[in-house]
């Protein structure tokens, strides 16, 4: 008979997956993604191996679990408290909270890459969701900026496409320096700043 960490089945299943996602974002944030192995996690948790699959599937579903729990409230950080914040600062704002989450949980970050790049579309529209309100403050700053005269008017969509394609340059990077306050540092005001000039109207 397995044993039951809580006081009732429902209980003891939402505490199971919360240690497999506590386990994989360990693993994550000390493996690539070759050696993030099932069993690996499943040990670091303290469960079976055989356990896992009564959850996941596979590596894959996990991953993209790990990113639906962990990456949103990263986000609701990185665009909370934007919307009286003037467009150029919004911007700049993004890039760094966004750059200084990943340098802290650089877990989150590689998992939001992996997913990327190693799942096909259904993980890639996954990341699009959970990131969906970043590209959504990009698109209310573009427009605040140009109702405002302050950018220049362009048109939307391109426009949100390359800030997000520089904000996650830019994420990428710092995850492979390990997160160095300087790294994140440069990264932010090199694009950031280029973006916000580049986009103004004077």
């Amino acid at each position: 008979m397995p044993k039951i960490r809580a006081e009732n089945i429902e209980r003891h299943k939402v505490l199971t997956r919360n240690m497999l996602l506590d386990a994989a974002e360990l693993v994550l944030s000390r493996q690539e993604y070759a050696g993030a192995s099932l069993s690996l996690i499943a040990d670091t948790a303290g469960i079976p191996r055989t356990t896992v699959y009564e959850y996941f599937g596979n590596k894959d579903e996990l991953l993209v679990a790990v990113l639906e729990d962990r990456v949103p409230s990263i986000v609701n950080d990185v665009v909370a408290e934007l919307a009286d914040v003037d467009p150029g600062t919004r911007i700049e704002l993004i890039f760094e909270r966004l750059l200084s989450a990943f340098a802290e949980r650089p877990s989150a970050g590689r998992v939001v890459f992996w997913v990327l790049r190693r799942l096909p579309t259904w993980g890639v529209e996954r990341v699009d969701l959970v990131l969906a309100p970043i590209r959504d403050q990009f698109a209310d700053a573009l427009r605040d900026g140009i109702d405002q005269g302050v950018f220049t008017d362009r048109d939307l969509e391109p426009s949100v496409t390359m800030l997000f394609d520089l904000l996650m340059g830019g994420a990428e990077n710092v995850l492979a320096s390990g997160g160095k306050p300087a790294v994140v540092n440069n990264e932010v005001a090199l694009r950031s700043s280029l973006v916000v000039r580049g986009l103004s109207a004077s």
